[in-house]
């Protein structure tokens, strides 16, 4: 059986934490609803990609609720400064953060990037009385090379908050629940609307990302 491979490394401090999303016929692929929609406008890209970061020397870059609420308030302002870029998922943990984008033009993520770790490094120094880095180094941008890669990548990133012990669809700082609730216009949900020939594509989601192993 051909398995098709996507690893995603999410920097934690000093370990690595890997996960792989197998695209087998024996993995998450086989409970997706059949037929689904292909051929989804890819030619705007391939410019999906899963970014991730941690803090510099294992420090928790979210302490408090006040700075998830801040980084998601710089990444709104950043994604308004780059009209080029969209949100498709997020999911905010204390050590690192992890986004599903779009680009439209090459070096745009990273543009917008720029502008999003800035921004909150500025506000954490101060807010902190800190100097020097908050992020551990660079993002580390995987990119994903099909719709199915991106389906399942948001679903494993929805998962990511179970590592804080709260419940997938309780969790406040994951764009899960803008899905749910069809909140944050600043979240691009037409790929997943589109992407499942059913107009209950939110139940989709939902199973789909609650059976993640």
């Amino acid at each position: 059986m051909a398995v098709l491979g996507i690893v995603v490394i999410q920097v934690l401090g000093n370990t690595f934490s890997t996960m792989y999303l197998l695209l087998a016929h024996d993995s998450c692929y086989n409970r997706f609803p059949m037929p689904y929609r292909t051929s989804l406008d890819w030619e705007r890209g391939p410019g999906y990609s899963i970014v991730t970061n941690a803090g510099h020397s294992r420090q928790v870059i979210f302490r408090s609720s006040d700075d998830f609420d801040h980084f998601t308030l710089v990444m709104k302002r950043a994604l308004k400064r780059s009209p080029d870029v969209n949100l498709l998922g997020f999911c905010l943990i204390p050590l690192s953060f992890t986004l599903l984008l779009h680009e439209n033009r090459p070096g745009e993520i990273a543009r917008f990037m720029h502008r999003l770790s800035v921004a909150y490094s500025v506000y954490f120094n101060s807010h902190y009385g800190k100097q020097g880095k908050v992020f551990r180094g660079p993002y580390k941008d995987t990119s994903l090379g099909s719709e199915d890669a991106v389906i399942a990548a948001l679903c494993r990133i929805h998962t990511l908050s179970t590592s804080e012990g709260s419940s997938i669809e309780t969790y406040t700082w994951s764009s899960y629940k803008h899905y749910l609730r069809q909140s944050g216009p600043w979240i691009d949900k037409a790929f997943v609307a589109h992407y499942f020939a059913s107009e209950s594509y939110l139940d989709e989601l939902r199973r789909i990302t609650q059976s993640q192993p």
